[in-house]
This record gives structure tokens, sequence and C-alpha cells, in this order.
């Protein structure tokens, strides 16, 4: 089976990228958060999905460190344990929860105490925030379901890993420990492609917000047309902002009446050259172009063109201004009357030689 949204960079995809501030956490659409209360150290992460370095970076663990979740007492008779917090783009979904605790407490007060406080968080685009609530409950469930009697063991793991001489016994605890997280991050990432995957199949589209998602995840990059639908009366049909029903983002298809041989960017004018070629089977009639970029989820047209006549293997030449801080724009192409999107493809100006 096909994988479905990636929501999160692999490492194999972080390991190619130029640099490392390139690959920051917050190119990630999704971040996962799972801490717990150390009763003389605080408040510690003992799971970060997918990038556990992040936190060892201090403006990244920040809004997890100032965020209001810690203040909400769980023991106290309320329906009250999610707090949400924005900051700096994102949102930070969070959420109180209890789970049974083998180890024994180290300050006072807590000898007797056999449950262990838990802190998840979802962390999302702004963009995103229409799904944390749901996520974030989804997230809880699904974990305390599978891995109820097992925060302890990773917790002890997790306290294990300080000490200095490690024998056997801690080794084989931090091995355990160890074991779990990677079955947990697994969850975690079936969890999250499931989710995203049935909420954006729904045919209930006509919010604004869920308009600007599935602007903002066509815009990254997600593939979302494999997971849509041929039916008619399934999917995006009222999407209006920002067309993705009909993208598509297979090879095989995409290049199967146009490709783009060539792209180049005017030193002296700025000028981009985009050079088509029609591969199609047959000479093409009545093809609309349309080239522009997508600022705050609205198209912004830069050139349509109606080519009556486009014969085989004959190359079309489409020039155009680029404007400073927009390194994204899209070719349509698609046919006049039926308005069957025939290709289109993002054009990502910092990939070009």
């Amino acid at each position: 089976m096909r994988s479905i949204l990636n929501f999160f960079k692999s490492e194999s995809e972080q390991n190619n990228s130029e640099s490392q501030d390139h690959v920051s956490s917050a190119e990630q659409l999704c971040e996962i958060f799972l801490l717990y209360f150390d009763e003389l150290r605080g408040h510690i992460p003992i799971l970060i999905c997918p990038d556990e370095t992040i936190k060892e970076v201090p403006e990244k663990m920040l809004p997890v460190k100032i965020h209001s979740i810690w203040f909400l007492d769980i023991k106290t008779h309320s329906d009250v344990n999610r707090i949400d917090l924005e900051y700096s783009g994102r949102m930070y979904f969070a959420k109180k929860f209890l789970v049974p605790s083998r180890r024994k407490k180290e300050r006072a007060g807590f000898e007797n105490d056999n449950q262990e406080i838990m802190v998840l968080i979802v962390s999302l685009p702004t963009e995103l925030d229409i799904f944390g609530g749901d996520l974030l409950k989804k997230m809880e469930e699904r974990l305390t379901k599978h891995f109820r009697n097992r925060f302890s063991h990773l917790i002890e793991s997790e306290i294990a890993k300080l000490e200095i001489i490690k024998t056997q016994k801690t080794k084989d605890l931090i091995d355990k420990g160890n074991n779990i997280k990677k079955r947990m991050k697994s969850l975690i990432k079936n969890t999250c492609s499931q989710y995203f995957q049935s909420v954006i199949k729904q045919t209930d589209a006509t919010s604004l917000k869920l308009q600007k998602t599935i602007s903002y995840l066509s815009l990254k990059g997600i593939p979302l047309s494999y997971i849509i639908s041929e039916d008619k009366d399934v999917g995006f049909s009222n999407i209006k902002l920002f067309e993705t029903q009909k993208m598509v983002y297979d090879t095989s298809i995409i290049e199967k009446y146009f490709k783009i041989v060539n792209i180049h960017i005017d030193p002296r004018t700025q000028e981009l050259e985009i050079i088509v070629r029609n591969q199609c089977e047959m000479d093409m009639v009545n093809i609309m172009v349309k080239i522009y970029f997508v600022k705050d989820f609205f198209e912004k047209e830069l050139l349509t063109e109606q080519i009556e006549f486009w014969p085989i293997e004959e190359e079309i030449s489409f020039i155009l201004p680029t404007f400073p801080n927009i390194t994204e724009y899209f070719l349509n192409i698609f046919e006049l009357f039926s308005g069957e999107k025939l290709y289109l493809k993002k054009i990502d100006l910092n990939l070009i030689n």
C-alpha cells in the first residue's frame, strides 16, 4: 500500500539536505512531544517525533517550556485537560494525562504516588490548526491504549541513561526503553498519516479554514490526488481557492502530454523562461496555459495564453517576470472547453542551477 501523507521529513531526506539549518524542525508539518513530570528536574521530554535533536535546540523547545499546560492541575475535578498555545507561526496543542507508575519517587510527598503525569503536545503550522484538537485526542487515545503500562518502563529507561556507570541491568533497561520508543514513534507516524487521510477525504470542504488547509498542503508539495476518490461526489468538490482535486503528481501521468525541457532565469532582467514540449502522440488544439504564484492562499496570475494549435514535439517558450521573495511558481496546462487539467507543475526557483 502506498504511503499516505508524509508529514515528517525522513532521516534520509535530512541527511541529503545541503545544510542542517535548511532542515530545521520548522519544516516539519507535524511535531509530537511526549514529556513526563520528574519530581526533581521538572518536565522532561522522553520522546520527540520525528527529530529527537530538537531537545538540544533551545529556541525549538521554548514554546514547550513556556506552555501553559504546566500550570494545569490534572488531579482537580475539572473537564479542562487541554490547553493550546500559538507561537511563531505554529500551534502547540497540549494535554495532560495519567498513567500507572512503578518507580519510586525521590521527593517528599511523592512516595505513595503510583501514577505518572504525562504531557502530550502536537505542534502544527497555524494553517493546519483546524485539525490540532482532534489529532491530539486521537494520539492520546492510541498511545494510552497500546502503551498505558509501558510508559513507566520508558521513563525508567530515560532515567537510567543518566547513570555514569551502567551495569548490564541498566543497559537492558535502556534497550527495553529504546524498543518501546521505536514502537511509539511508529504508532505516532501511522496515526498522523491515517488521521490526515481521513479528514482530507471528507466531502464537506466548504469552510474557509479547511480550504486554506488544503491549499497549504498543496503548496508544501504534499501529494493529495491519490487519496481522493474519482467519484465526483467525493473529495474537494467545493474547493475554490486552490483546486487540488485534479492535481496530478504521478510522473508517468504528469508527463504524458507535456514536459518542461528547460527553465532559465535571465540574470539581467530576472525574467523567467519556461520551455515546454508537446510530447503527446497527436497535435493538441485549444489549449490554455496559465502560470501563476500563490500568496495568502490566492492565485496571482502572471501569464494566461490560449494556444489554438500545438504540433507534436513542438517546443513553446513562455517568458514572465519574477517577483521578490516569491520562489515557487505554478505551470498549469488544461483544455480550453472541458477544463481538463493536462499538466500541473510546481517550479521552485531555488532548485534552478
